[in-house]
């Protein structure tokens, strides 16, 4: 099953202060200016470890989805025998079949909508990130 792993994203992994990227943050610091460093250095890390946690919090969030996607995958595999595919979508004999099915796909798009909402909200982030480094690469 695709999604059987999905649950090997962890806070703690995220979070991990020996991962290999993190040895090369003060290398790339010490290419700034050194009259930016000390702004940069403080800024930088509140934004690294803003990302850090939004990151987390998209792969913590997404492990509801996954377990509704194998669900429906599984549902509609173990039923496929049974379903009738017309253009008002997929029609299950069982009415139960169908409210589970309906369930499942609102679990998934409710998780998308989290996720297009938290992507709304990073957007002005990301262009003022893109500014700094516009600005650093000027310099």
């Amino acid at each position: 099953m695709i999604f059987q792993h999905w649950n090997v994203v962890r806070r703690d992994v995220l979070f991990d202060r020996n991962a290999p990227w993190v040895r090369f943050l003060p290398w790339a610091i010490a290419e700034i200016p050194e009259p930016l460093q000390s702004d940069y250095k403080t800024g930088k890390l509140q934004s690294i470890n803003w990302q850090l946690s939004a990151q987390s919090d998209l792969y913590e969030g997404r492990l509801p989805w996954a377990d509704a996607a194998a669900r429906l995958c599984e549902l509609v595999g173990s039923r496929r025998h049974e379903l009738i595919f017309s253009e008002h979508g997929v029609e299950f004999q069982n009415d139960d079949d169908g409210g589970e099915f309906n369930t499942l796909l609102a679990t998934i798009e409710e998780v998308h909508q989290s996720e297009v909402a938290a992507l709304q909200e990073r957007a002005p982030r990301f262009a003022a990130s893109t500014t700094i480094l516009g600005a650093v690469q000027r310099t």
